[in-house]
Parts: structure tokens; C-alpha cells; sequence
């Protein structure tokens, strides 16, 4: 979706919002959104388009680290209220194909946070298929 764009796709649940600066890289990762539940925790989606497809059909793995990327990124973000972060380390395993067309879903939680460290493990999902399992660390900038 670009930034003209103003319609969000029938694949997004209601309550999602566009996740990305409309530009850039976050355009050609796209389309991601997120929400916040009631218990307070974030939720990210994305889907897997043509555009991310590997030469055997299959999410490029790194199409899914970037996923990772972004959406831990925006938690370590939030968490440590709104303060600019930046990733120190992103371990990633590559558990099973994510296919074109499927719907990801990030289920993600913040472990730790120090005055300048913030810790996350989670994990992309397909339904119930588990795509990537990844833990990562976010430098708290200025700190």
C-alpha cells in the first residue's frame, strides 16, 4: 500500500492499522499492520505476496528476518517509551515454509529491558504452523 493509498485489504482484521513510514523499504517488505489487544500486547501481520517469493516459491528467508526485524523493532520501541532503538542482534530459526498467500502473524514479548538494553523472543506464524522463531536485542539510542 502506498502512501495514496487509503483502503486497507479484506485480509486485514478489523482493529489492524498500517505499520510503515508509507515509503522506502517499508513499501516494498509490505503491506504490515498492527493492533493492540486488551490485554495491552501488540500484534503484527503481514502477507506473503509473489514479491517476497524465493526461486523455489517459498518466503525468502530474508523476507522473514526483515519481518522480524520490523515488528520486534517496534515492540523494543514501545516498550522503552517511544525512545529511538536500534538492533544489537537478531537470531533467527528457520523452523518450516511460509507459502505465498499465507497470512503471518508475529506473536512477540519483551523479556527484559535494562536502562539501555531491550530483550525479545517470538515468533512468525501461519495458522498454526510455527515459520521462524527468533530472539533479538535493541539498543536503547542516547542511553
Amino acid at each position: 500500500m502506498l502512501k495514496s493509498e487509503t483502503s486497507t485489504p479484506t485480509w486485514v482484521p478489523e482493529g489492524y492499522r498500517k505499520l510503515g513510514w508509507h515509503a522506502g523499504f517499508d513499501v516494498l517488505i509490505g503491506p504490515m499492520y498492527y493492533k493492540k489487544d486488551e490485554s495491552g500486547e501488540f500484534k503484527f501481520i503481514s502477507k506473503i505476496l509473489d514479491k517476497h517469493l524465493n526461486a523455489h516459491g517459498i518466503a525468502h528467508g530474508g523476507f522473514s528476518m526483515s519481518l522480524t526485524d520490523i515488528f520486534f523493532g517496534t515492540l523494543a520501541f514501545v516498550s522503552c517509551g517511544k525512545k529511538p532503538t536500534s538492533t544489537v542482534s537478531l537470531n533467527c530459526n528457520f523452523v518450516s515454509p511460509g507459502l505465498q498467500d499465507d497470512i503471518i502473524e508475529c506473536e512477540a514479548k519483551v523479556t527484559k529491558t535494562t536502562r539501555s538494553l531491550v530483550f525479545i523472543d517470538g515468533s512468525l506464524m501461519s495458522s498454526d504452523k510455527v515459520i521462524l522463531s527468533a530472539s533479538g536485542i535493541w539498543k536503547i539510542l542516547n542511553q
